[in-house]
């Protein structure tokens, strides 16, 4: 036990947790998990971490100003764990943010293998994943492109190096709970409530990031930015939430088969 990093993952997204934890069991780690910053804190105050995962957004406490207390902490106990800022927004004002809170480095979602790789050994040589661009050839155009779909999520999980069986749990709750999640978003759009939306788009499009770079993330990923426009009626951001809702079924029919094909494979907890 003693030859392993010590890993804190803090991520407010189910689905994300799982993905994270399946790549690092491919590493000599012991993983803690943690859904918000106020756990995140009260879990560094108990261990000494070696590794941070620190998603940014999250409810209850974010991610800088959990940073800005655990590194208060540490002043106190003289360990310092490495914080590693975990983002959908890589713009330099967000990176800049994340420095001055006191984390080590800035890195964009979706996660990839050569990410985590860098983060357990920071002198690996092997580059970071880029964001995946969509493969406009084998582009699902509509939603009943079953199998377009298909080679969409497969593709993604190629360019992040991640197998489908592996991270068949993580498949598994996205399916059980997006109607939910979507239900959420149609409750905000009735009340007009700008800001639920734009959290509501931004925690769906990191769940559904895993998984595909077509729609409905394209969708997710407008809603989002349309959402923080104050100037964006809510007829246009009406278009999108169809948009999403256009390619929900579709999406889930596909991951439905793929965690029945994983099943049927062998067991469902990868390698």
């Amino acid at each position: 036990m003693s030859d392993k990093l010590k890993v804190l993952v803090v991520d407010d997204n189910p689905t994300n947790r799982q993905v994270l934890l399946f790549l690092l069991k491919q590493y000599p780690c012991e993983t803690t998990m943690a859904a918000n910053g106020a756990e995140a804190i009260a879990l560094a105050a108990k261990s000494a971490f070696d590794l941070i995962i620190m998603d940014c957004h999250m409810p209850v406490l974010d991610g800088l100003e959990a940073s800005k207390v655990i590194r208060q902490h540490e002043n106190e106990s003289g360990h310092r764990s490495r914080i590693i800022a975990l983002t959908a927004y890589g713009s330099p004002e967000n990176r800049e943010a994340c420095m001055v809170a006191g984390m080590d480095d800035f890195f964009v979602k979706p996660v990839s293998r050569g990410m985590v790789q860098q983060w357990l050994d920071p002198k690996a040589s092997e580059p970071v994943n880029p964001r995946p661009v969509p493969d406009q050839e084998n582009t699902p155009h509509h939603p009943g492109d079953l199998k377009g779909i298909e080679h969409a999520i497969r593709q993604q999980l190629k360019i992040l190096g991640l197998d489908f069986r592996t991270i068949s749990i993580a498949a598994t709750l996205l399916v059980e709970q997006l109607p939910d999640t979507c239900a959420q978003l149609h409750g905000a759009f009735a009340v007009q409530d700008r800001e639920s939306v734009q959290k509501i788009a931004h925690k769906l499009k990191g769940t559904i990031g895993t998984f595909t770079a077509h729609q409905p993330f394209q969708a997710c990923l407008a809603l989002e930015m349309l959402s923080k426009r104050p100037e964006t009626g809510w007829s246009e951001l009406s278009v999108q939430l169809a948009e999403i809702e256009r390619w929900r079924a579709g999406f889930i029919t596909v991951l439905e088969k793929m965690l029945q094909e994983a099943t049927g494979q062998s067991g469902v907890e990868g390698q």
